[in-house]
């Protein structure tokens, strides 16, 4: 708990040198304001356990072949502690899920862990020492230069996959209608003793232009090995190569499906989200999770990945460096729907009384953030929402006509940003059905919603 607590104070005096006392303080009251949103994670069962190992095994010997993808998982290996790596090394072995490879790769000075590694006389480690040390990017591809499986899983040489991560992953591809390519699961933190779990990020379902603001897939991902290892790491992007490959995974997605950018999610079965922890990101000392500024150089490679995709994809747009290092924000001068013809509205946070009450809701209507205060600098990053509210939406100029079929009334703007007028409305309709149905006629049009949380709209407290 001293280490977690010290790492949470650096944390909060790295951003207070950056953004100054105002935001600091605001950061500190979300933070504090915000209600968990899920319990700590509690290991599986020993039963549980037994039947999944048990559930695999029959699943070898059954008469009726049944799918057993193998998983590489890719360790590199750089001067690693003895604890780390064998703690490593059993979360795999642990795996109820048997059809697996270990991929270490070794680029420390000497190959001291190679016997540690051969002790545990199993097949399916299989380490490599590989003489120099070439950066993270290029020792990572040594690794996938030797993976035989049909997915390839990103494992950091400190953290912990839990004992059912593969056996839950692999239901998951079996219950897919096709073969995903791309598969992430939520994740947590442990201390560096390993003894305590905290901080699990529940991810959702993937949201485009939230992947935009940073890589909050990470940990654990796994993709086809075709595919991987036709794109590679990119020794460029060292620090944050693990976002600079997911940006074009997901870029090669795009091409394959058809799809516009912000609608990915909607139909498309090749990117597949596991609502469970299967990875516990370790933090000590000199670690990104416990020291942001341990790793400076990695955000700004991460800003260069994501201006790249940017560029491949043909998307015009400058990327900066939000409050929050490892967090991007994008600027679509002069006009984001002439730089992106996927999204048809753009909305943002409506505000009463310095707390949100309307902006980004659902498909019912139903406020995302709602009683959030303003101003608020960590919790709500752009994103692709399924609904927007119509006190503060902005439409695309071939949209425009909606207004009219369904309210019957133009399309009036009132403020700099051409945001309806929605005190145009007929008093028949409630704000609430009106924004669903709006919202819902956008996405039938093929086009994507954004929620850009600093639009304002203050409305005063009846």
């Amino acid at each position: 708990m001293g280490n977690r607590l010290w790492g949470d104070v650096r944390k909060t005096l790295y951003f207070l040198e950056r953004n100054g006392l105002k935001d600091t303080f605001t950061a500190i009251g979300e933070r504090l304001s915000k209600k968990p949103i899920s319990s700590p994670y509690c290991p599986p069962r020993e039963e549980t356990l037994k039947a999944q190992k048990a559930q695999y095994e029959n699943a070898l010997g059954c008469a009726n072949p049944v799918f057993l993808p193998k998983f590489s998982i890719v360790v590199p290996l750089y001067e690693t502690p003895l604890f780390f790596c064998k703690a490593m090394v059993e979360s795999c072995l642990g795996q109820t899920y048997g059809n697996w490879e270990l991929i270490a790769v070794d680029a420390s000075k000497t190959s001291s862990l190679e016997q540690t590694l051969q002790s545990y006389g199993d097949s399916r480690i299989r380490y490599f020492f590989l003489g120099t040390n070439e950066g993270i990017s290029e020792n990572t591809n040594a690794g996938l230069r030797e993976a035989t499986g049909e997915y390839v899983g990103l494992l950091d040489h400190d953290d912990l996959l839990t004992p059912d991560a593969l056996f839950c992953v692999w239901q998951e591809i079996l219950q897919s209608k096709e073969l995903p390519t791309f598969i992430y699961t939520d994740e947590d933190n442990v201390n560096g003793e390993g003894t305590s779990f905290y901080g699990t990020t529940q991810k959702g379902k993937f949201n485009f232009d939230r992947f935009l603001t940073g890589n909050y897939l990470c940990h654990f991902a796994l993709i086809k090995r075709e595919l991987i290892c036709s794109l590679g790491f990119r020794k460029a992007y060292d620090g944050a190569q693990d976002y600079d490959l997911f940006l074009r995974v997901v870029g090669e997605i795009s091409k394959q499906s058809e799809r516009r950018f912000s609608l990915i999610s909607d139909t498309q079965s090749s990117i597949l989200y596991l609502s469970k922890v299967c990875y516990h990101w370790r933090c000590h000392e000199g670690s990104t999770s416990e020291n942001p500024k341990s790793k400076e150089y990695a955000y700004e490679a991460g800003r260069l990945a994501l201006e790249d995709f940017l560029r491949q994809q043909g998307i015009q747009g400058e990327v900066a460096h939000s409050s929050h290092r490892g967090k991007y924000g994008i600027s679509y001068a002069p006009n984001v729907f002439e730089k992106r013809g996927d999204l048809g509205a753009l909305g943002g946070s409506v505000i009463v009384g310095k707390k949100v009450t309307g902006g980004g809701i659902d498909r019912e209507g139903n406020p995302l953030y709602l009683g959030m205060r303003q101003p608020y600098v960590c919790y709500q990053p752009w994103q692709n929402v399924e609904a927007l509210d119509i006190r503060c939406i902005q439409l695309r100029k071939e949209l425009q006509y909606l207004t009219q079929e369904l309210f019957g009334v133009p399309y009036v703007t009132t403020t700099p940003e051409g945001n309806f007028d929605w005190k145009a409305l007929p008093k028949q309709w409630d704000v609430r059905e009106a924004s669903v149905l709006l919202s819902r006629k956008i996405r039938e049009q093929g086009y994507g919603l954004l929620y850009q949380p600093e639009r304002l709209c203050e409305l005063k407290e009846r």
